[in-house]
């Protein structure tokens, strides 16, 4: 949920750089302030964008990042790092062993299925940069032994199942060390995910005339799903869902969100009454636009104080939390996240090259075949487990006369998509699991409720 409600009716939650003095614990709690904002860095940037050279933007990167990894490495306890063979932890663990005097302990998880395993990734580039790595494969049953506990590491139901490999990697890690350092923030502050793409293909696709985009929407809707990570079937039928809407709410349906038919069918009469004129993707779209930037400094505003902080962020913390594992996590250095908004988006994705200027101010640190790489993300094969190993606790979970009894969503339109998921019609792994985990939340704090 976004900041600063919270699940529970009388919690709330801090906001990101605010802070809260209590003097008097039987007073009521007196509002925060804020000593950092990211809208403010955003406005700043926007006005004060840098006007020099290329080589000039990449020597004060160069410069600002190796601070900020310096100054995380600073622990009288035993360090290491979280390397998933991607652009942005890569770099932090080369920053780290060009600076430590011993190898750099990293850890990697990897899947049982190959198309979404990147611990071969990693391990190349542990093999390069000289580190002591250590790697973990996991499968369904592991993520199986999980579900029930999930309810108590999360305090609120987490849609997001990359919860699973970064718990189980910050258990790892914690067997050997206590703090880790992560790559976190580079693909929202330099746009590195593919949602960033879509965003300019899609502003391409609306050019074309209506009915061309519809006969394409429905052509895309019949291909056959695939389990493949970043499948291209799955990533049209995303994309061609979000055409339609704004680019805020495009988005954020790129990144799992419902779109709004789907949420009315979705929730029960009784749900919908409670929500009466609430419109979250209005309230998104509302959030983002407050900020006065221009079309893509907006994306890249949206997916920091959304997506990085409200679920990427949230998803670390708590994993790493209940190990007992402390994580750092260098990009998001206040100077550097201050550089990266006066740096014009057009040296961030240029053309459909993503992270550009961070790309360049690789090139002497990590090989050209881990720069070139695609991205691939923490992907989670969630899809097939849920037709394997988790098969058993998705029907249990989402039996219709369990959601009835809930009260809350619809069990027929629950009913089809688990049928349709489980015979490979469609791939409904996102919704299916945000249900299973609402589900597994309701039990452990509701056990007796029931909305009607």
């Amino acid at each position: 949920m976004s900041y600063p409600e919270s699940i529970f009716r009388h919690a709330r939650k801090l906001m990101p750089g605010h802070l809260v003095a209590i003097r008097d614990p039987d007073a009521p709690v007196p509002d925060s302030r804020p000593y950092w904002t990211l809208e403010e860095a955003a406005l700043k940037g926007a006005d004060a964008r840098v006007d020099v050279s290329d080589a000039e933007v990449v020597e004060q990167f160069d410069r600002l990042l190796a601070q900020a990894v310096r100054l995380r490495m600073e622990a009288d306890v035993p360090l290491g790092a979280l390397l998933s063979g991607g652009v942005d932890s890569s770099t932090v663990v080369a920053i780290m062993q060009a600076e430590a005097t011993q190898p750099v302990r990293t850890f990697t998880i990897g899947f049982d299925q190959p198309e979404h395993d990147e611990s071969v990734h990693a391990r190349e580039v542990a093999r390069y940069l000289g580190t002591n790595h250590t790697d973990l494969r996991v499968d369904g049953r592991d993520a199986l032994s999980l579900v029930s506990r999930l309810p108590e590491m999360l305090d609120e139901p987490l849609g997001d199942p990359s919860y699973l490999p970064t718990y189980l990697v910050c258990q790892l890690a914690r067997r050997h060390v206590t703090v880790a350092l992560t790559g976190d923030g580079g693909d929202e502050l330099f746009c590195g995910y593919p949602t960033f793409l879509a965003d300019r293909g899609a502003r391409w696709v609306q050019r074309l005339p209506r009915w061309i985009q519809n006969r394409a929407a429905r052509a895309v809707s019949r291909l056959a799903p695939s389990s493949r990570y970043g499948s291209v079937d799955f990533l049209l039928k995303q994309f061609f869902r979000g055409l339609p809407f704004s680019p805020e709410v495009r988005t954020q349906l790129l990144l799992g969100g419902l779109a709004p038919s789907e949420r009315s069918t979705l929730f029960s009469e009784g749900l919908r009454m409670a929500c009466g004129d609430f419109e979250p993707y209005e309230e998104l779209a509302a959030a983002v636009g407050q900020a006065k930037l221009a079309p893509f400094d907006r994306l890249i505003y949206q997916h920091c104080k959304f997506y990085l902080a409200g679920q990427n962020l949230v998803a670390v913390d708590r994993a790493s939390m209940a190990c007992g594992l402390e994580v750092r996590a260098p990009f998001l250095d206040r100077a550097l996240v201050e550089l990266a908004g006066r740096i014009p988006s057009e040296l961030k994705l240029a053309g459909w090259q993503t992270k550009y200027i961070l790309k360049r101010a690789l090139r002497d640190l990590l090989p050209k075949a881990i720069l070139a790489r695609r991205k691939q993300g923490f992907g989670v094969p969630i899809g097939l487990w849920l037709r394997g190993p988790l098969r058993r606790a998705l029907e249990e979970r989402l039996a219709p006369e369990r959601v009835a009894r809930g009260g809350l969503f619809n069990p027929h339109v629950t009913t089809r998509l688990v049928t349709e998921h489980l015979m490979g019609l469609q791939d409904h792994r996102k919704i299916l699991w945000a249900l299973m985990m609402f589900d597994a939340w309701r039990e452990r704090y509701l056990p007796n409720a029931r909305w009607s």
